[in-house]
């Protein structure tokens, strides 16, 4: 059972419009999970963000050039890839994606923050979040590739030659085989 609906994703550089996002999406009834403020005292940042990916459902990652540069959100969208998380970039300006980014993203869609106004390209993001929440949650509950793999072994089929019974040799003598053999045949 997941503790929070999203996670949000961004760059110490785009906290506001995190936060932003986090109180639209809670006014409307949505938990959600965002650094600094739901990593608990005493905690390691890299534990709490795992616990935090480990118990969302949906990732909305605030992408700026900044957090296409960020080691840590490109952690964090690895971690998310690795749950078959859904995804859900928010594009806050028109700028060429990483190479790395374009490695986990490339086919992802992306809502833009632009034009203005934002509160309604928020609106819209919320809009997105909910369709996909109410997706099937079967999708997102097993990390991917921890799932057994059984290989049978390949076995090939036997292939015995069947001849008419009137191309094969009589048996000679007077064994079991020959018996049969002539009772068989005496039709």
């Amino acid at each position: 059972m997941s503790s929070y609906d999203v996670f949000v994703s961004h760059s110490s550089r785009d906290a506001e419009i995190a936060q932003l996002i986090v109180q639209e999406l809670e006014r409307q009834g949505w938990k959600c999970w965002v650094a600094p403020r739901d990593i608990a005292p005493g905690t390691t940042w890299a534990a709490a963000i795992v616990q935090g990916l480990d118990q969302s459902r949906v990732m909305v990652l605030v992408y700026s050039p900044a957090a296409d540069q960020s080691q840590q959100v490109l952690r964090e969208i690895q971690r998310a890839v690795t749950r078959n998380m859904p995804i859900l970039p928010f594009r806050l300006q028109d700028f060429a994606m990483s190479q790395e980014m374009q490695y986990f993203l490339g086919t992802t869609h992306w809502l833009n923050a632009y034009p203005p106004p934002l509160p309604l390209r928020v609106n819209q993001l919320a809009e997105a979040v909910r369709g996909l929440l109410n997706r099937p949650q079967a999708a997102t509950s097993a990390p991917v590739g921890l799932q057994p793999i059984v290989v049978q072994p390949f076995v090939p089929p036997v292939v015995v030659p069947v001849t008419p019974m009137d191309q094969w040799d009589a048996p000679e003598g007077n064994g079991a085989w020959a018996r049969f053999w002539r009772w068989l045949n005496s039709g």
